[in-house]
């Protein structure tokens, strides 16, 4: 870079300095990157994180004065949440939920989309940890907007380096489909499955192994 690039450099590897050299830092951070748009309250991270809370107070305040944290007072409690549009903020939590897997990154995708009654994967990819070298498979039934969607999925493609095949469907559409034994479907429940978002109650027919 020229002109100031090295003010931004430098700039750039303090904070990166002081974001990860706590890990109460990470575990809040974690924590706030795979829920997006959530307040907790300091006695409520104390809990979810698992260390003392004046550990907790101190790295807060320092993500305060990084502007990467924002809070809020409603009675005796003061709430915390990530600051969305700061200016690292998608590429932090890039960082987060790509070390976090492909499964989380896509859960949190999947989870900010509205309209999703029920998402899950199914074949390989619903029984293995790691990255499947044979893509992704994905049903998502609902009225979710399928550009919303597809831009989604297109994120964690990108992220994770892995491929996410997606079908799209309608509840009515599959029920009906379920009642007429389409082989796709028949082949889908036959095989491993593990559920993503699940916000209806399925039919008896269509509950996980």
């Amino acid at each position: 870079m020229q002109g100031n690039g090295i003010i931004v450099l430098k700039y750039d590897t303090a904070m990166l300095e002081k974001l990860f050299s706590s890990k109460t830092r990470v575990r809040l951070l974690d924590l706030f990157f795979r829920n997006p748009g959530q307040e907790y309250y300091l006695r409520e991270l104390q809990r979810l994180c698992g260390v003392e809370i004046r550990s907790i107070q101190y790295e807060l305040e320092n993500l305060e004065n990084l502007n990467l944290v924002v809070s809020r007072k409603a009675g005796n409690l003061k709430y915390f949440r990530i600051k969305e549009d700061h200016i690292f903020a998608k590429e932090l939590r890039d960082i987060f939920l790509k070390a976090a897997g492909w499964e989380v990154l896509l859960r949190t995708r999947l989870g900010a989309v509205p309209g999703i009654e029920e998402a899950f994967i199914f074949g390989q990819a619903a029984v293995k940890d790691r990255n499947p070298a044979d893509g992704i498979s994905l049903v998502v039934i609902g009225t979710a907007d399928s550009s919303l969607l597809e831009s989604a999925v297109f994120d964690v493609e990108k992220t994770t380096g892995v491929t996410v095949d997606c079908t799209i469907t309608g509840r009515e559409e599959w029920e009906d489909e379920l009642k007429a034994q389409n082989p796709f479907i028949r082949d889908v429940l036959s095989s491993p499955r593990k559920t993503l978002i699940l916000r209806t109650p399925l039919s008896s027919k269509g509950q996980s192994s």
